[in-house]
């Protein structure tokens, strides 16, 4: 056996969209999958996926419509687009044929001409200024019925990621398809799923109130069960033919592994990696590469790498600590919201009803939604929904990591901002609420 190849391990841990359909992927399936199955089998609905960054939303969107046989192109929003450069992205992809993902013309494995090219007429083989005056004049028509009608016809689905970046004029127009695929061109298998993070379900709502009923949401967070993300990891590391401590334990290996150290390994990759499927890979990457030449990654590397990755974390937020622990300071309620999203978990997808249930002293829900505006204001909190009934943390990492150091203060070292005078926690947590099983 040799050392694994770096191209071995970018192709098991890979931050990129994942395609689950795809043979020889790596794919856990999580209880989401399911609803979003049953959201695209319904008739005259779009669906949009929020949540923080990182979890999965973009992953779960492909392999999703893979899975249902959904033809699809997939456009990527970028900061300044405009509504003629949408245009043009859309003008320019590709069927996603349930093979792989095409971003652009440009893919060589797909030498089809792209779906509203083959529309309009553009030949591939055309002089290059004939086809430039040719789609300048497509551009100038496509509108947000004519792209519905092409979809309708060829019963092709769009994926419209990073929507989070979308301009007014963008979300004003993707809204009106909304509408559109629901009242004119409805189709079993034409959906608009769009994909982002922060309040993107509560601006399109707000934007377009037509939309009420037509576009479902579906908010994804982050695995929240230490033992999910430790098997991901573990299926990944068997992949890469790799030895890891749960394999000597099961294997009974020489080395005296024993249930105590693989525990500990798995406790050191949650308090790392937080259940964030991108991170959770990053850190694989790092542990794969410090394998051996007889491809073993030991107990003291895996602590010690998740133990950089946790530490690294920590001074990377540093500048994100003093406004939060100032909010804890100056009102108890917003102290006592936060502490009941550790409890119930902090990566996790929450609502409104669920928080002012949990204040059974008789706290005025005028003050809980004060409270609430108040981490929303300083962007510790996203929320969303048709009314703002749908919260979750915006930085998973940023919000753990605080979580971590302060349920190991002998471990790591708890951000200034946190300790108070007396050297008591402006924020008091303990084990159990940065935990789970």
């Amino acid at each position: 056996m040799s050392i694994p190849e770096p191209s071995e391990i970018k192709k098991v841990f890979y931050t990129t969209p994942r395609d689950g359909y795809k043979k020889g992927n790596l794919w856990i399936k999580r209880k989401e999958e399911n609803y979003l199955s049953s959201l695209l089998d319904e008739i005259g609905t779009s669906i949009c996926i929020d949540g923080p960054t990182g979890t999965g939303k973009s992953s779960l969107a492909i392999t999703t419509l893979k899975k249902k046989k959904f033809n699809f192109l997939l456009i990527q929003v970028t900061k300044n687009m405009t509504w003629k450069n949408f245009c043009l992205k859309l003008l320019n992809s590709k069927v996603n044929e349930n093979n792989v993902i095409d971003l652009g013309p440009n893919a060589s494995h797909n030498k089809e001409i792209p779906l509203f090219m083959t529309h309009y007429g553009i030949k591939p083989k055309s002089k290059k200024i004939e086809n430039f005056d040719h789609e300048e004049k497509i551009l100038d028509r496509l509108t947000d019925d004519s792209i519905c009608e092409v979809l309708h016809k060829n019963e092709t689905s769009i994926i419209i990621d990073d929507f989070e970046r979308a301009s007014g004029e963008i979300l004003s127009n993707i809204g009106e398809m909304c509408k559109l695929l629901t009242e004119s061109y409805v189709s079993d298998k034409v959906k608009i799923v769009i994909v982002g993070t922060d309040d993107i379900y509560r601006r399109l709502t707000k934007f377009n109130k037509a939309l009420e009923g037509r576009l479902k949401e579906l908010s994804l967070g982050a695995i929240d069960n230490k033992n999910e993300s430790w098997n991901f990891l573990l299926q990944s590391f068997d992949k890469l033919h790799l030895i890891h401590p749960a394999l000597e334990l099961k294997k009974k290996y020489k080395g005296g592994i024993t249930a105590h150290d693989v525990n500990e390994c798995k406790n050191a990759c949650y308090e790392a990696a937080d259940g964030l499927l991108k991170s959770l890979n990053e850190l694989g990457q790092e542990i794969a590469k410090s394998a051996t030449i007889n491809r073993r990654v030991s107990k003291s590397l895996i602590l010690q790498i998740s133990r950089n990755m946790l530490e690294r974390n920590i001074r990377r937020h540093n500048n994100d600590y003093p406004k939060l622990s100032v909010a804890i300071q100056r009102n108890t309620i917003v102290k006592d919201i936060i502490i009941y999203l550790f409890k119930k978990g902090i990566g996790r997808i929450h609502n409104w009803q669920d928080i002012s249930e949990s204040f059974t002293d008789g706290t005025d829900e005028t003050h809980i939604e004060n409270a609430i505006c108040e981490l929303v204001e300083i962007d510790f909190i996203t929320r969303t929904g048709y009314d703002g009934e749908v919260l979750f943390v915006t930085n998973p990492t940023l919000a753990h990591t605080i979580g971590v150091a302060i349920c190991n203060p002998n471990k790591y070292k708890v951000p200034k901002a946190f300790v108070l005078k007396n050297n008591q926690y402006v924020l008091p947590l303990n084990k159990k609420f940065n935990n789970p099983h």
